[in-house]
């Protein structure tokens, strides 16, 4: 009787300790895993200048960022989709601190999408073509472009916010950006013609290509002008935008 009741006992531990791996296999899952990726989410986020901004003056927005990005790794979904949610919010902040930013900060930061913009236009214009009249957040600009190119975009995306919420902005003269944007548009008409409003406001079958041209010119020209010009015309726009 003695062995079997040692072997009854051995079961019986077993049968304890299986049970207390199933547990600890379900509890790390649930409680691990969401941890893991929250380090992770951090560790990439937080690489970047303007997130860190994001982090530090709009954390319920780097949160939402931080919860996207998750969603993306536990899906196993390509980088390219987890940015794309993610950027999303950021330009979301970016048109909301480009209204109050340092005028130089505004500049660059433009200058920089719009040279990123051109970028994807020589190698793919539908990719150009959805960035700028499709809002559509989910194209790897990073196929495209350069690294040096990028890390430029998020500096000046980190001093646009930082700038932003010291509100760093020049004095905004809405009627002085007014004529500045006519005076613009006059040069865009004596050069593309009366359709050039349609072109950049393309609809369903349009030149494509043609429209794309004509936007990047379009911020080229405004992008010529005195910084301080410049900025009261950009901060009009983005105020018309929302």
């Amino acid at each position: 009787m003695i062995p079997k009741q040692k072997g009854s006992n051995l079961q019986v531990v077993l049968w304890i300790v299986a049970i207390a791996g199933a547990i600890a296999a379900v509890v790390g899952f649930r409680f691990g895993v969401p941890w893991f990726l929250s380090r992770q989410a951090d560790r990439e986020l937080l690489k970047t200048p303007a997130y860190q901004q994001i982090a530090k003056w709009e954390p319920e927005a780097y949160e939402e960022m931080k919860r996207q990005m998750m969603a993306s790794m536990a899906q196993g979904q390509p980088p390219a989709v987890a940015q794309g949610r993610v950027r999303r919010i950021v330009e979301r902040l970016a048109n909301k601190y480009m209204k109050t930013a340092d005028d130089a900060a505004l500049v660059d930061y433009i200058r920089t999408n719009t040279d990123e913009i051109r970028k994807v236009a020589d190698k793919n214009t539908d990719a150009a073509f959805a960035i700028l009249f499709a809002g559509d957040a989910n194209v790897d600009i990073t196929t495209y472009i350069d690294a040096a190119t990028q890390k430029h975009d998020q500096e000046a995306l980190a001093e646009v916010i930082r700038s932003g919420v010291a509100k760093e902005a020049g004095i905004q003269d809405d009627q002085r950006a007014k004529q500045l944007l006519r005076d613009v548009m006059i040069g865009m008409r004596r050069d593309y013609g009366n359709g050039v409003e349609a072109a950049l406001r393309p609809g369903s079958g349009a030149d494509k290509a043609r429209s794309v041209q004509i936007a990047l010119d379009f911020y080229n020209r405004v992008l010529s002008l005195r910084s301080d010009q410049s900025a009261k015309v950009l901060r009009l726009l983005f105020s018309k935008a929302g």
